[in-house]
Order: structure tokens, then sequence, then C-alpha cells
């Protein structure tokens, strides 16, 4: 970033408060960690296109929005993809999609405007289906798969017929190094799973010269991609410091002053190939983020139903779910992040040269560079773990 970023979008700034946000809340427990905050970010704003009252401003605060209105936001929006679309000069080395899907159970009329708008604004694929059909979960769920190329096969383990409206995104990304890792120096080293357990891994090794940072508290480096408008910050704490410790203490604003403090050093860089999948269910984080009346009765989603719907006894957030892949390796990234968003209208939610060897816990973030979006970010705690 470097001060590359003049006034980043709201999509980019939701991203990097919900980055930091529920990597602290995940990383309480020994588990690898992968999130997509743009995926969520953006199944969100969908959301907060039916919103209004308090529930409508809880939904801004959170997510760290100044447009003014749902028109400001979507246009924010567009401007966001549109960045994060450039062309990069016919290079075939990068795959970067978005996609976004809206299901009302059938029998639930929504509001012709709502519908409208998502598809204008977010592309969104529009339809009805019987979520008491069992064959409805299986094609959302196809649909989940072929838009993050079959990283992620299932999204929903089923669907509840009281449950009314579903909202879906998928993000996906691949792309190759700048520089690539010699698959040659890849040999099996010491990674202190959970910072104590010495466990073997495939360490991946370049000597070279990076964009570099260190202070007290972390080691900082810059690894990018071969479309330069990507990158890969690995963030590797002092000797000494506990990760969990470590992400308690670290925010948006410090990742900032890092990586602009970073400058191009030489030196030897060593880190683990990795490879998992990750699962999550968002109710309680969000809460915690400051979404709260969105889950309650007195949530305020009614804009998203045609006027004539029969009246519900409440329509609120019923789930969020969260499923992620990312696999690293000599030649690149690869990742892809499903976020769905199911509604209900009955029952309650479920609730000098430097020297840094990535061989313990650690944490990464990729983004976009130009407008500062966190398109992944995540945590390796035991780089053998396959994930779910």
């Amino acid at each position: 970033m470097r001060g590359r970023i003049s006034k980043p979008s709201d999509t980019a700034k939701s991203t990097r408060k919900i980055a930091f946000r529920l990597m602290n809340a995940f990383c309480g427990s020994n588990a690898n960690v992968c999130i997509s905050p743009l995926s969520i970010s953006i199944a969100l704003q969908l959301l907060l296109s039916g919103a209004s009252g308090n529930t409508l401003q809880e939904m801004i605060k959170a997510l760290d929005i100044e447009s003014s209105g749902r028109d400001g936001l979507a246009e924010d929006y567009k401007i966001a993809m549109a960045r994060l679309h450039e062309e990069d000069n016919g290079s075939a080395r990068v795959i970067f999609s978005v996609a976004n899907l809206i299901v009302a159970n059938q029998g639930v009329l929504l509001h012709p405007g709502f519908i409208e708008f998502l598809q204008r604004n977010y592309a969104a694929e529009a339809g009805s289906a019987n979520f008491a059909d069992p064959q409805t979960v299986l094609q959302i769920n196809a649909w989940v798969s072929a838009k993050t190329f079959g990283r992620i096969p299932q999204l929903f383990n089923s669907l509840n017929p009281s449950q009314v409206l579903l909202l879906a995104n998928c993000a996906y990304f691949k792309a190759g190094w700048a520089t690539a890792f010699d698959v040659s120096q890849t040999t099996y080293e010491n990674f202190f799973a959970y910072g104590q357990n010495a466990i073997q891994v495939p360490m991946m090794k370049m000597s070279s010269i990076y964009s570099y940072y260190e202070d007290r508290d972390l080691q900082l480096i810059e690894l990018p991609y071969f479309d330069t408008r990507f990158t890969m910050y690995v963030l590797l704490p002092a000797r000494g410091v506990s990760f969990k410790h470590f992400l308690a203490g670290f925010g948006f604003d410090q990742f900032d002053r890092s990586v602009a403090a970073a400058s191009s050093r030489n030196g030897f860089f060593a880190m683990p190939r990795f490879k998992f999948a990750y699962g999550e269910y968002l109710a309680s984080h969000l809460m915690q983020l400051g979404i709260s009346e969105a889950f309650t009765e007195r949530a305020n989603f009614w804009n998203m139903l045609s006027p004539n719907q029969a009246n519900l006894p409440f329509f609120k957030i019923d789930e969020v779910i969260h499923k992620t892949f990312i696999d690293v390796n000599e030649e690149g990234t690869e990742a892809a992040a499903a976020t769905g968003l199911v509604m209900s209208a009955g029952f309650p939610p479920t609730l000098p040269p430097f020297e840094m060897i990535v061989d313990c816990p650690f944490m990464y973030v990729i983004t976009e560079n130009q407008s500062g979006t966190i398109l992944f970010s995540g945590s390796v705690q035991d780089p053998s773990s396959q994930g779910a």
C-alpha cells in the first residue's frame, strides 16, 4: 500500500475493519484460519441494500461506511470492483472473480425494486425456489462450487422451510508470484506448531531483495504477485511473543504503518507451503462487530419485501455461513470464499541482511494494492493440516 491509497472506498475500508476484528476473534483456537473480508463485506452490502432504520445504521457503523444511502454505497462498490478487475496487460497469470446470488423461498414476494437494484448494481443472479425441496440446496451448492472453481463444493448443509430468503457471495483469486520459489530449494524443516511443538513441513526458500520491515513486535515482508496490483504480506511475531498476544494488539492501523515503513532490503526468506479449507458461522462475531438488531425480531429489512407480501411475524438474519479455501505454494496462490446469509421469518437465529524463517504460527493478508481492499486473510498454525 505504502501511500498509494489516497481515499479507500467504503468496500475497501470495511474489508480492513472486518479482517483484523475477525482474525482476533477466530485465532483464539489453535486451528488454521482463512477468511475473505471482501466476500463477507459484499454479502453484508447485499443485505444492507434492503435495510432501514436502526438496523441500517448499525450495519453502516460496523462496516465503516460513509457513503450516502444504498445508492452511494452501490456506486462505491462498482468503483471498487472496477479497480479489482482492471486489465493486467493481457496476462493470464491472475484470475479474480466475484459473484452474487439472491434466492427467495417459494411463495415469498420480494420487492421488484430490491431485486432490480441488486441485479443492476451488484450483478446479482436472482430466483425463487422451494426451500423444502432437498434439490434446492443441492442447486445452490452447485452454483457456489461453479463460482469458486470447485474449491467450495458445499456452503449449505440444508435449508429450513421456515427460512424465506438466501443471499450469497463468492470470491475467487488465483495468481502466480512475480518471482516463483525454486521447487528444488524446498526442503522439510521444523515448524513449531502452536509456537511449541516441532513438526516437519515443506519450507519454501529464496534469497532476494524484498520490501521488508521489522520492529520489536514483528517482521513483515511483501511478496508481490506477477500482476503487481496484488500482494501477499507475511507477518511474523517477534521471538518470544505469542501469536494470540500479537493478534490481540494488532489492527489495521498498525498494519498500514508497518507496510508504509517497509523498505527494500536484501535477505533470505523461508515459509511453509500450505493448503487448507476453513469454515465458520459468523452470527455471534458480527454481533460483536456491532451488527446486533439485524439478528433480532426488531430487525428492519421490510424494504426487501413486496407490498403484496402477507404480514410476517418478523424478518431477520437467521444464520451467516462463511467458507474458504487457500493453497500457497512455490508457484503462487489460489484462494476461494463463499458467504451465505439466510433470512428467517419465524425462528430464532443460529447462533542488515535479514533472516525471516516462518517456522511458527503466522498471519497472512492478500490485498489489492490500489484500493487497499483485503481479499483474504488468515493464519497458519499447522501447515500440515488439510482442514475441513
